[in-house]
């Protein structure tokens, strides 16, 4: 029986023994098997996510499940090709699966757009686990082509979530917000009317684009998104990402003048990590409770924050949490001038920072420290340091900003030839915005 004119439980049901799967099997840890049981039966529609997941695992677009008009199945060399290479990414030996889906991508029709777009994101994520994340780019601009030749909306959505989310890892936040928008306007309009339905990812995104907007420093469009996240996780109880939302409308609220608001989002956000033991979200929401209370000069309630925001790192062995509240430390012994003890926390805080980004901003951080003391040798240096990493990701405005401060310190310093030097690549960095 070919797949037109059968009932979506039908096709669900015929790939699955096609591929040799058990009802378990296909569940996976998302479902029971009694409801893919019901599910073949046409006993219960899957929602959009579920199917979603149910069409991944049986290396389809979400469209096949849907439309009448389907290309031919693949062969069999084409299919053992990415079964084999879905097995090599479990595995975690990505090289071998990317060489199997590009070898799957010579051997399917030019004409099977959404087979081509699907392998095309299978080689994105390969990559991107290689940490080789211009190729994934391409792959993922590739993808999108073809889905949109094959008019899946679905997919097209999940690649441009995709690409929102390798930009980000880039640190090019505004290309990833651009994304994100695109993908919430497809899944909003095209393809989840009920946006309160709990397995819709519209509260993902909006939690989503409302951090990585914080982050690109667009306010305004921060809390917009961070307010409508909030209404629909409470109408759909959908809290996965609770922690993080509370967190930052915390530091939003504290912005926009109203601390009452932003202590008890703090609050929130670490009575919500607490209670389902994310540790790492934990840290974070320490952090948060701790500064405010620093804003407040209530230092003894500060520092309890961040003693036990740096227990919970080292418990966890977080050393990006450590480092980031060994950061938090010492911008608070600045503030209440003890200096000493703030250059030795940043220092200490480079040391264990996990990633070379997070490393850059506290050099960036103690370089401003540094230059008060009127150290700028060793102000140059951190800010040197930060440039040579922030060369390396394109984050043209954070690396315009670095440029501008070593301007600043080689001015002091009277050395003017380097500062012109520093300030003229400035400009042209921020100028490429």
């Amino acid at each position: 029986m070919t797949a037109q004119g059968m009932t979506l439980g039908e096709k669900i049901r015929a790939l699955r023994r096609q591929m040799r799967m058990t009802q378990a099997d296909l569940a996976g840890n998302d479902f029971t098997k009694s409801f893919i049981s019901q599910v073949e039966k046409n006993q219960t529609q899957p929602s959009l996510k579920s199917l979603m997941i149910i069409a991944q695992r049986l290396n389809r677009p979400v469209s096949y499940f849907l439309d009448d008009d389907q290309p031919p199945p693949a062969s069999a060399p084409l299919h053992q090709a990415v079964a084999a290479g879905q097995l090599l990414e479990r595995q975690g030996e990505y090289e071998q699966a990317l060489q199997l889906y590009t070898q799957a991508l010579d051997e399917c029709a030019p004409t099977d757009y959404r087979r081509r777009g699907e392998l095309h994101r299978r080689r994105a994520r390969a990559l991107v686990h290689l940490d080789r994340l211009p190729a994934a780019l391409q792959a993922l601009e590739q993808a999108a082509d073809e889905f949109r030749l094959a008019r899946d909306t679905a997919a097209r959505a999940a690649v441009d979530l995709d690409l929102g989310n390798v930009y980000s890892r880039m640190g090019q936040a505004e290309r990833a917000v651009h994304h994100y928008e695109r993908a919430l306007l497809l899944y909003e309009e095209a393809l989840v009317p009920d946006a309160s339905d709990p397995s819709s990812p519209v509260v993902w995104l909006l939690t989503q684009l409302g951090l990585t907007c914080y982050e690109t420093g667009n306010r305004d469009a921060a809390f917009r998104y961070l307010q409508r996240a909030e209404t629909l996780s409470k109408e759909a109880r959908v809290f996965y990402r609770w922690g993080e939302l509370c967190r930052v409308s915390a530091s939003l609220m504290l912005e926009m003048g109203d601390r009452r608001k932003a202590l008890e989002y703090a609050e929130r956000a670490v009575a919500f990590c607490d209670s389902t033991l994310d540790r790492r979200g934990l840290v974070d929401a320490l952090i948060s409770l701790g500064s405010l209370k620093a804003e407040e000069e209530s230092w003894e309630a500060a520092e309890t924050c961040f003693t036990r925001a740096l227990s919970v790192a080292e418990e966890t062995a977080d050393t990006c949490g450590k480092s980031r509240v060994q950061a938090a430390l010492a911008k608070w012994a600045a503030r209440i001038g003890d200096v000493e003890r703030a250059v030795s926390l940043y220092q200490e805080a480079v040391r264990t920072a996990g990633d070379d980004q997070q490393a850059a901003e506290i050099h960036r951080s103690l370089a401003e420290l540094l230059k008060t003391r009127r150290d700028y040798a060793d102000a140059a240096r951190h800010l040197e340091s930060a440039i040579a990493v922030l060369e390396k990701t394109n984050r043209f405005r954070a690396l315009a900003e670095a440029y501008s401060s070593l301007a600043e310190v080689y001015e002091a310093a009277g050395q003017t030839a380097a500062a012109t030097r520093c300030l003229r690549r400035s400009v042209e960095l921020f100028r490429t915005q």
